[in-house]
Parts: structure tokens; sequence; C-alpha cells
């Protein structure tokens, strides 16, 4: 009850989105993606993984770094863990199982974003499940990194946008929401803060697309979370993950 209903016919841009960033009764939208992505320090890592059971291996005992369920990363990989294991969003015991398992590798659970790239920059860890943003980001800051997205894909993170209930500047919201999800900023995000396209119309140039979670048959591979699931037993899984992953 918050938003606002969006009006397809004055933000005509919303009929270009790929189906799965529009929403049922257009409440908000989706305006970017990137995508969870299993990031390794490639002067170590000298072979690319094919697989997030790579962060498993127990040559990097101590140096691995995993988000913690307290981030929606944490969650992402938590289910990640689970589809690998047989499990799903509705059947976590797999995923934890595995969790557990990774344990010996992990030198520490990160909050921030800012934190992994220092570990990433100090070479105290060679592999994390990261946004491919900002990998990406650190890669062309000069970090010897590069990102995958692994045989098993990955899960998507997504952004939305709307307009707020009540709001005396209705027009012009609508203008903006048009123009965030138009070619020419939809373009510019990709190039410039590493965001995917969600309007289907974009057609980036290689040297972009190449540092992004696009591509032929990329984007209808990634999986999607159901927070709608998630939210409800959120508090549950964070009780367990402490006790049972993040705990000495």
């Amino acid at each position: 009850g918050l938003y606002l209903p969006l009006d397809a016919a004055k933000i005509p841009n919303m009929d270009k989105l790929y189906p799965q960033f529009r929403i049922k009764g257009d409440p908000y939208t989706k305006f970017m993606y990137v995508a969870q992505a299993l990031t390794y320090n490639k002067d170590i890592v000298k072979q690319k993984p094919d697989s997030w059971m790579a962060m498993w291996d127990p040559k990097y005992k101590g140096k691995i770094a995993s988000p913690d369920i307290t981030t929606s990363h944490g969650i992402f990989l938590l289910l990640t863990a689970a589809d690998m294991a047989g499990g799903g969003v509705k059947n976590i015991d797999p995923g934890f199982d595995l969790m557990k398992k990774l344990k010996p590798n992990i030198l520490t659970f990160y909050t921030q974003h800012a934190q992994l790239a220092q570990l990433f920059t100090q070479g105290d860890v060679v592999m994390a499940s990261w946004t491919s943003d900002r990998a990406q980001a650190a890669i062309d800051g000069g970090a010897p990194l590069a990102w995958t997205i692994p045989k098993e894909s990955a899960y998507i993170i997504d952004s939305t946008i709307g307009i707020a209930k009540g709001t005396k500047n209705l027009e012009v919201a609508q203008k903006y929401v048009d123009f965030a999800l138009s070619v020419e900023a939809q373009a510019a995000n990709a190039r410039y803060t590493y965001l995917a396209p969600v309007n289907k119309d974009v057609k980036l140039p290689a040297d972009v697309a190449a540092k992004l979670p696009v591509g032929e048959g990329v984007l209808d591979k990634l999986k999607m979370a159901d927070w709608n699931y998630v939210t409800t037993v959120r508090p549950q899984w964070t009780q367990r993950w402490t006790r049972e992953i993040s705990s000495p």
C-alpha cells in the first residue's frame, strides 16, 4: 500500500522490459540487475573455476570469504548450497549441511562490500561469492580478480523503482521512472556502474557486455529467489546459521 501503481501509458518504457522484471499489477518495477558471482584472485587461482564447489577445495583452507546470513548475499549462498546438495528454498537442510563442510575454508563472514574488497586487496582471501558489479569495479580499479557464473548458475540480484502513494509530483515522477528505464539511461548504467539492463532494446558494445552477466542464454539461466517465502523463514535461518555455521 506504499506505492502508487505505475501507469504504463505514462511510462511507455515499461513495455520494453524483459518479462521477469515486470511485476504483476505494476506496483513498481525492476530497473537493473546484477548476478551473484564466484569471484577469485586470478594470480593464485590460475584456472577459472567452473563450479561453486571450487570454494570447498581443501587447498583453500582459511582463504574463503563467505557473505553473512544477515545480508541478502548470504541468503543467496545458502540457497546455492541447497540447490547443489539436492535441496532448495523449501528444503534448506542440505544447504546447511554443505555450508558446514565449507567452514574450515572460511576465513571470515563479510557484511560489507568494502570489507571484502580489502580482504581481496590484502591477499587474505582468494575466493568468495560476490556481486558481479562490485567485482567488476574492483577489477577495473586494478585488483587481480576475475569473476564467473559457474555451471550451476547463480542468483539474480535486482533493484526496484516505484512512486510513493500520495506524491504531489506525479507527472515528474512518471517521467523519471520512464527515463530510468530508457535505452539511454540503461546503457549508461551498464557502462559506468556495471548494472545490467532490464530494457530488452538496449544493445551494448562488446567491451561493456563483457563486464556484465548478459549475453546469449545468460539471463535466462539466472535464478530468482522466492523472497516472499524467504522472508517468512529468514529469522529461523539466521539463528541456525549463527549456531551451526558462523560460530567457532
